[in-house]
C-alpha cells in the first residue's frame, strides 16, 4: 500500500509542478471506502499517506470528494484542480485527463441477495433482473455490450453505499461494484 501511495504521489506531484502549481495540490476523488471517504479519519488510509508524502516534497494537498459523475462534469474542467486520484482504466472516462498509470487493479463483482440469488451464465442473462450501478461507473466490456441496449435494467445510484443500500432494500436483485469496496 505505501508503494501504491508513494507511486501516486510522485506521479502526481511531477503533474503539479509541471502546471506550475505554488506549493499546492488540489485533487478530486471519490468516496470509496474503506480506502477514503470525509467520513473516515483523516480522509481514509490512502488520503492520508498521500498528504504525507505531498508534505515531505513541500506541498500541501487539498481533496475534494466529489460523486464520480462530477468529476467528469465539474473537477475536470476546473483550472484549480490539478488531477484526479486514484486513476483507474476506463476508456470513456479518461477523455481529457492525465492520469497516472494503473499500480493496481481490483475485481469488479456481482452482489447478490442470498434469499434471491440470480441464475445467470451469460451478461444477456442478467437483463431479466433489476441490477444496481454506481451512476458515472462505466460497466466492464463483459457486460456492457448487454446492457447498451437496455439502460432500464440498470438502477443508478450516486454512491456505493447507495448501490448497496438498494440491493439491502430489495429494490434491486443484484449490483455491479467494487469487491474490496463491498
Amino acid at each position: 500500500m505505501k508503494k501504491l501511495i508513494l507511486v501516486f504521489g510522485l506521479l502526481l506531484s511531477s503533474l503539479a509542478w509541471a502546471k506550475g502549481t505554488a506549493k499546492k495540490v488540489t485533487l478530486i476523488t471519490m468516496d470509496i471506502p474503506p480506502f477514503m471517504s470525509p467520513r473516515l479519519p483523516e480522509d481514509g488510509a490512502a488520503i492520508y499517506a498521500l498528504r504525507q508524502i505531498f508534505k515531505k516534497m513541500g506541498y500541501g494537498l487539498e481533496v475534494r470528494f466529489v460523486p464520480i459523475q462530477r468529476t467528469r462534469n465539474v473537477g475536470m474542467g476546473d483550472p484549480k484542480v490539478h488531477g484526479f486520484f486514484p486513476s483507474f482504466v476506463d476508456d470513456d472516462f479518461v477523455q481529457g485527463m492525465t492520469l497516472s498509470k494503473i499500480v493496481y487493479k481490483t475485481p469488479w463483482v456481482i452482489a447478490e441477495r442470498k434469499d434471491k440469488p440470480i441464475h445467470w451464465k451469460t451478461a444477456t442473462d442478467l437483463l431479466k433482473y433489476k441490477g444496481g450501478n454506481v451512476g458515472g461507473y462505466t460497466l466492464r466490456s463483459q457486460v456492457a455490450s448487454a446492457f447498451k441496449d437496455h439502460e432500464d435494467a440498470l438502477m443508478p445510484a450516486p454512491q456505493d453505499v447507495s448501490n448497496i443500500l438498494m440491493l439491502a432494500n430489495k429494490r434491486v436483485d443484484y449490483i455491479f461494484i467494487d469487491q474490496n469496496v463491498f
